[in-house]
């Protein structure tokens, strides 16, 4: 049921190091310091990342993705690249691409691939929008972020502070980017929220694992696959038992997310 169709990822990185005998040869690990490369996204929905979410985006076939971070003491600047392709944007939509690929079919309703991937719907893909394409008829989206991020003193944890502006309930002028100051200024809510990674690198691999397991988080979902509300489910209802009977799909808020990079 979940459709994630935005295209920002945050990536969090660190290290750590392995020593040796005097009379044996010694292999340092990577330092933090440097560029990384993206080299696997493996989400799940359990929090000991043991099941598999074939629902997320980055599971859906006809996507590629690529891109690097740089590290300096106190920062990480990530610039990754998106490129996802006709078959991706029919499965997104719970639609399957016809044997020959001209048509996305969906419970018996045929539509022609030309009407609903093209560079205009390209354009509504990211935070702004990617570049189409047409010889290949894909689209490429790039996304970019710094944040600052803190270490826990064993070396296996990183800290990061992320923070927004919500304006759900500003004014025209409020942007989810506005710093506290403007945000409340234009009556939008300035969110903070801390989040630790767990990571470890071994030779020139890196590793970061994101878990979440917040009971506030969890949920009903109670649209069919239409995009319908179903009748007598409640979005509310945290009882699993409750949920599926009235025919939802239930959330437990657990997740898990495992990011590999390879030193450049």
């Amino acid at each position: 049921m979940k459709r994630l169709i935005y295209m920002l990822i945050p990536l969090f990185l660190f290290f750590s190091c392995e020593e040796a005998d005097d009379d044996e040869a010694v292999v340092e690990d990577a330092t933090l310091t440097g560029t990384w490369n993206i080299t696997g996204i493996n989400p799940y929905t359990d929090y000991n990342c043991s099941v598999s979410d074939e629902e997320d985006f980055i599971n859906i076939p006809g996507i590629t993705v690529t891109g690097t971070s740089v590290i300096t003491d106190t920062e990480i600047t990530q610039a990754f690249n998106y490129t996802v392709t006709g078959e991706w944007w029919c499965n997104v939509n719970g639609g399957t691409m016809s044997a020959d690929g001209s048509s996305c079919d969906d419970e018996g309703e045929s539509t022609s691939m030309s009407d609903i991937w093209n560079a205009a719907m390209c354009g509504y893909l990211g935070d702004d929008g990617g570049s189409w394409d047409d010889a290949n008829q894909t689209c490429s989206v790039d996304e970019s972020e710094t944040i600052s991020y803190t270490a826990s003193e064993d070396g296996t944890s990183l800290n990061v502070t992320d923070s927004y502006c919500d304006c759900d309930y500003g004014d025209f002028d409020c942007e989810e980017d506005y710093n506290q100051e403007d945000c409340e200024t234009t009556d939008g809510i300035y969110e903070e929220e801390t989040y630790t990674y767990e990571v470890s690198i071994t030779g020139n691999a890196l590793t970061v694992t994101e878990r979440s397991n917040d009971p506030d988080d969890a949920m009903c979902y109670c649209e069919d696959d239409e995009g319908n509300d179903i009748d007598g489910c409640d979005w509310d209802e945290t009882d699993e038992a409750a949920c599926t009977a009235a025919g939802g799909d239930y959330d437990n808020g657990e997740e898990c997310s495992v990011w590999t990079f390879t030193k450049n």
